[in-house]
C-alpha cells in the first residue's frame, strides 16, 4: 500500500515537473525585472521609480495570465479524464464537475482581474501612456 502511494506521488511530481519546467524559459523572456536599485545603468536598466513600478506590475500580470491559461487548460483536461473514467460512479462524476467548475471560476476571476487592472490603467494613465497589458 505504501509503495503505491509513493509511486503515485512520484508520477504526479514527474508530470508536474515536465509541465512546469518549460515555463522557466517564459519567465526569462518576460523581463519581469525592469530596474536595478543597486547598480543603476549597469545592465542598461534605469533607476527605480514610479514608472518602473507600474511596468513591473504590468509584466507580472502578463506573466501570470500566460501561466494561468495553460494551467486552466490542463485542469479542464483533468476534469474531462475524471468524467470519462467515472464509470457511472456518482461521486467521481461530481468530483469532475467540481474540478471543471472551480477551474472555470478561477479563469473568470483571472480575466476579471485583468479587465479591472486594464480599466484602471486606461483611466489613470490614458490610452497613449505606453503601458499596455498583454502585448507580446
Amino acid at each position: 500500500m505504501k509503495l503505491n502511494f509513493f509511486i503515485n506521488i512520484f508520477v504526479h511530481l514527474l508530470v508536474f515537473c515536465i509541465l512546469i519546467l518549460p515555463l522557466s524559459s517564459i519567465a526569462q523572456d518576460t523581463n519581469l525585472i525592469v530596474c536595478d536599485p543597486k547598480q543603476p545603468n549597469a545592465n542598461n536598466l534605469p533607476d527605480c521609480g514610479f514608472n518602473q513600478l507600474i511596468q513591473l506590475g504590468i509584466n507580472l500580470i502578463n506573466f501570470l495570465i500566460v501561466l494561468a491559461v495553460p494551467l486552466a487548460a490542463i485542469s479542464f483536461v483533468w476534469a474531462g479524464v475524471l468524467l470519462l473514467t467515472s464509470g457511472g460512479s456518482e461521486s467521481a462524476r461530481d468530483k469532475a464537475k467540481t474540478v471543471a467548475t472551480k477551474t472555470g471560476w478561477g479563469l473568470i476571476i483571472v480575466i476579471g482581474a485583468w479587465v479591472i487592472v486594464k480599466t484602471i490603467l486606461v483611466v489613470l494613465l490614458g490610452d497613449d501612456s505606453g503601458y499596455s497589458l498583454l502585448t507580446f
